[in-house]
């Protein structure tokens, strides 16, 4: 947290030789504890990226603005449903910021760098997804149907994902002693989500 702050500072100072060494310290040593695919990396990937973007590094700058929005589109399809309302506005305000960032970006360097605009048109339909089927659309049609089955997969998915969020927190060290996995969770959500999705689709059901 203390380098994480100091490179922020340096950020702030316009003084981004300085800030990066902070950053990358602080990267590596939440990298050996969380895992290099962890979500506790997407906030440290964008800042370094942004840094690096600044440095002129675009080669090490671009893989990380992906990855950082990468983890954050996990988290749009894994946690933002299982949040309250007013949960889901600051994470849509705050997820909001980082893709305008990227795509910022990715119009600079279109010429160098071209498919990040497929990135760009990928990543605006994940956001507008966040407010197309929030879970208390999903709610309401659920209780329409009056179906136990549909009622009970609903809410293992929903419990499931509780679990998988608690998951995403977890270091290597507590991961390695687990009954289960991210990915195990992720596939058994994908798998609820399309039946889910089957039953309540307007458009199925006509």
């Amino acid at each position: 947290g203390v380098l994480n702050n100091m490179a922020v500072l340096h950020t702030a100072l316009g003084e981004p030789e300085k800030a990066i060494t902070y950053f990358e310290r602080a990267y590596a040593i939440k990298q050996s504890l969380y895992g290099e695919n962890s979500l506790a990396l997407m906030d440290l990937s964008g800042n370094m990226a942004v840094v690096y973007w600044a440095l002129k590094r675009s080669d090490t700058a671009i893989p990380l603005f992906r990855k950082s929005i990468a983890m954050a589109i996990r988290q749009i399809r894994y946690i933002f449903p299982n949040l309250s309302e007013d949960e889901q506005v600051q994470f849509y305000q705050r997820t909001k910021e980082d893709f305008e960032r990227f795509n910022a970006i990715a119009f600079e360097a279109s010429t160098q760098y071209p498919d990040l605009l497929k990135d760009v048109f990928n990543n605006q339909v994940v956001v507008k997804s966040i407010l197309f089927f929030t879970q208390q659309h999903r709610q309401l049609l659920i209780n329409q149907k009056r179906d136990s089955v549909l009622r009970q997969q609903y809410e293992l998915m929903r419990s499931k994902r509780e679990q998988l969020g608690r998951f995403y927190q977890l270091t290597l060290k507590d991961l390695a002693t687990a009954e289960t996995s991210a990915s195990s969770l992720e596939k058994e959500i994908d798998q609820l989500e399309k039946t889910i999705s089957m039953k309540t689709s307007e458009t199925v059901s006509e």
